[in-house]
């Protein structure tokens, strides 16, 4: 129900650079006040690239997330995407509860505690999902881990969608600390 961790910062420039150079480059062309060196060359294809990943994957959000949660969240998902779609052992853990992992991941919509959740968030608690359940509620908490973390609790969360139910509800199931830990062996991060 709760993890930590890292995501790699993006390079190149912001979809908001982008848009703020090309409405300048309609007003020099208009106003023909272009500076020199306006017109440069395409952008590379890596360049393209970049700005491709800005657009996708993006996680779905209801409410209005904690600052730090939201960038925690924005930076981790995209990564969790990929390990689900790269990663045959990462795949495989959706699978054996009958279920597609990226499906999981593109169905879930990621939410702030309702008042009265407070207390599901104390402590360690950075998320919690209610077994089938296609809602994520992220706690205060998730700003605080690592990218690598926020990666893993974002695969645990989506486990729990899928249907893997855990300590101490099921007596029979997996402790969150033990969830984590298949993630992170399964997912190689």
């Amino acid at each position: 129900m709760a993890h930590q961790n890292l995501v790699p910062w993006r390079f190149g420039p912001s979809r908001e650079s982008l848009h703020h150079r090309l409405g300048a480059i309609v007003l020099c062309v208009a106003a023909a006040l272009c500076p020199p060196g306006t017109f440069a060359a395409e952008p590379t294809v890596e360049k393209a690239a970049a700005v491709d990943q800005l657009d996708s994957p993006r996680a779905r959000v209801i409410g209005q997330l904690p600052t730090l949660v939201r960038y925690r969240l924005d930076r981790a998902f995209p990564v969790a995407v990929a390990l689900v779609r790269d990663v045959a052992e990462c795949r495989e853990l959706f699978a054996v509860l009958g279920a597609d992992g990226l499906e999981k991941l593109e169905r879930t919509i990621y939410l702030p505690p309702q008042p009265g959740e407070g207390q599901t968030c104390r402590g360690r608690v950075t998320a919690f999902t209610g077994v089938g359940q296609p809602h994520t509620r992220l706690c205060p908490a998730f700003a605080d881990l690592t990218h690598d973390q926020a990666v893993t609790i974002l695969l645990h969360e989506a486990l729990h969608f899928a249907g893997l139910s855990e300590r101490p509800l099921d007596p029979r199931g997996l402790t969150p600390l033990q969830i984590n830990r298949m993630v992170e062996a399964a997912c190689g991060h």
